[in-house]
């Protein structure tokens, strides 16, 4: 039994670790969190869903927005409910239930770990021309973490200065829904599930500064403990 609790707590991390690599802070970032890194061996199987040769698109009216798009498409991803893996995922939405949700996965990444199975699938919303994209990873065919990314091309209406940056709180005091109301929208963010605790980072790029300039903030049960920012002033 303990040795189940310890293969469990290995394939989080590695999900975790995922997840951030795809959707988290990008390299060359100050951040005020440490990260730690568990590796272990795994048999990995890696697939990727054939597109058909002739794919009907959806017809999509032409008076429709960048922001309403991204509003449909963000409206998917929240139907996406996570599991807490340290309890086999119980809970979180089914990859099944996922693939009615997104349609057919572009790329699909199998773990296996003893009688503990792992995906890691990633979808392209071909409404918004591939540029955003959806990652869900599931433990035992249920979703345990989830991002997207991809949203940096919607205009935010102001660029948010290093002095507003600098004012971000981490003391546990400053909230989620206090971020979205100052900052708007993320255009990047990943998401868990850990013993109970729910955590996400969370992205924007309408930063004011040199070119590519972010910042992010860690959450945690939807309070920030932590924050990062590359080439902001």
């Amino acid at each position: 039994m303990k040795m189940k609790k310890i293969i469990k707590f290995f394939l989080v991390v590695i999900v975790l670790f995922g997840i951030t690599k795809v959707f988290g802070k990008p390299g060359n970032q100050k951040q005020s969190e440490e990260t730690t890194t568990v590796t272990t061996t795994a048999e990995t199987t890696s697939t990727t869903t054939p597109k058909p040769e002739q794919e009907t698109k959806e017809e999509t009216p032409k008076n429709d927005s960048k922001e309403e798009k991204v509003s449909e498409a963000r409206t998917k991803y929240q139907q996406i409910v996570l599991g807490d893996p340290m309890y086999d995922g119980e809970g979180g939405t089914s990859f099944e239930d996922v693939k009615a949700i997104l349609g057919e996965p572009d790329s699909v990444s199998q773990n296996s770990y003893g009688d503990t199975q792992s995906i890691f699938a990633t979808w392209h919303d071909s409404s918004l021309k591939g540029m955003a994209s959806f990652t869900v990873s599931f433990m035992n065919n249920l979703a345990t973490g989830k991002g997207y990314s991809g949203f940096s091309f919607v205009n935010h209406n102001e660029k948010v200065t290093l002095d507003e940056f600098n004012a971000i709180v981490t003391d546990g005091s400053f909230s989620y829904d206090q971020a979205i109301a100052q900052f708007g929208q993320p255009d990047s963010e990943s998401e868990s599930l850990f013993y109970g605790s729910y955590s996400n980072i969370v992205i924007w790029y309408n930063a004011n500064g040199s070119f590519g300039a972010n910042f992010d903030i860690t959450f945690k049960d939807g309070y920030a403990t932590g924050k990062g920012q590359y080439g902001m002033k």
